[in-house]
């Protein structure tokens, strides 16, 4: 679990501190671009994940997604990017490439 501190707009980075360890990292925000093909290059080597591991693999990477990963996800739903599905057996959406 993490903390997101703080926001510098020119920079495009967040300060996150670990609450396990207390260690400050910078985030780095990504463009809707930049989140778009992290996204498709993430489902294309990993196939179906879910929202959750999708955020867990950004933020291993300290990347944040300019939105929220939910709203990016469903935005690239929206335009025929990615598949998108409610996973009633995992209680989560699931995502694909086209």
């Amino acid at each position: 679990k993490s903390a997101l501190l703080q926001y510098g707009e020119r920079s495009g980075y967040f300060l996150r501190r670990d609450k396990g360890t207390g260690k400050v990292e910078n985030m780095r925000l990504l463009t809707k671009l930049e989140a778009e093909k992290f996204i498709i290059s993430l489902l294309r080597g990993k196939g179906k994940l879910t929202t959750r591991r999708i955020e867990g693999d950004a933020l291993a990477k300290n990347l944040r997604c300019p939105d929220s990963t939910s709203r990016t996800l469903n935005s690239l739903r929206l335009e025929a990017k990615i598949k998108g599905k409610f996973s009633a057996k995992k209680k989560a959406w699931e995502w694909c490439v086209n």
